[in-house]
Parts: C-alpha cells; sequence; structure tokens
C-alpha cells in the first residue's frame, strides 16, 4: 500500500527510530493508513508507538494485533459506528491499554448532523492526550 510506504518514509525522514516513543495521530483514512503500518512492525518496536484515532471507521482500521497504547475518540452520531460498535469491533483487540472517549451529538466531522457546524473540534482536539 503507497500510503503505509509514505508514512514509513517519513518516519524515516525525521529519524523515527531515535525516538523513545512515537503517538501517531490519524483522522479516519490517515488512522487506516497507520493502522495497517503498525500491524507490520515486530511486537518489539510496536510497544515505542501508540495511536489516536479521530474517527474510527469500521472494517478498515486494524488494530486489533497492535499491543501499544490506542486512543479512540469518536463521535456518538459517526455514520461509521458509534463508541459501542467501535468497542464492539475492538473486542478482539490484543492491547491492553485501550481508551474509548465518546463525543456526545457529534457525527464524523465533529459536527452537528443537524446543522453542519463544527462545534465540537475545540472539544475533540482537548480529549488528545499526549
Amino acid at each position: 500500500m503507497k500510503k503505509k510506504n509514505a508514512l514509513k518514509s517519513l518516519l524515516d525522514y525525521i529519524n523515527g527510530t531515535n525516538f523513545k516513543k512515537v503517538n501517531l495521530i490519524g483522522k479516519s483514512l490517515g488512522a487506516t493508513v497507520s493502522s495497517y503500518f503498525l500491524n507490520d512492525l515486530p511486537p518489539e518496536e510496536q510497544k515505542r508507538y501508540s495511536i489516536t484515532v479521530l474517527g474510527y471507521t469500521l472494517n478498515d482500521i486494524d488494530l486489533k494485533n497492535f499491543i501499544g497504547k490506542i486512543t479512540i475518540i469518536q463521535g456518538d452520531l459517526d455514520r461509521y459506528g458509534d463508541i459501542s460498535k467501535v468497542k464492539d469491533d475492538m473486542k478482539q483487540a490484543i492491547s491492553q491499554d485501550i481508551a474509548y472517549i465518546p463525543i456526545p451529538n457529534a457525527d464524523h466531522s465533529y459536527r452537528n448532523p443537524e446543522t453542519k457546524e463544527p462545534l465540537y473540534e475545540d472539544e475533540t482536539i482537548s480529549k488528545i492526550n499526549l
């Protein structure tokens, strides 16, 4: 997958292997690409990584074999699945460090689905814990 190779190239460019901890933050497709990248890493290298998913897409993101810290921030009106569907999708995950953070009244873009105003973006960003 070209996108996964692009992420690896970026980490190589910034000498990502020199960092003790790397937190990948991906919105939707970015989290999907990151999940494939993380799955290709050997377990001893996965320990250096964590991932924050902004808008989990069911059947696209695959973090079940990732052992690092996972944070999923999901609008409870997300058309790709609310937090309960995300938890159900992740029930096979081997990570022991998973946080699920719902954003009430928000869709996949962290907006109110009726008005389309970006009312919940600041709240979502404030939930990112580095």
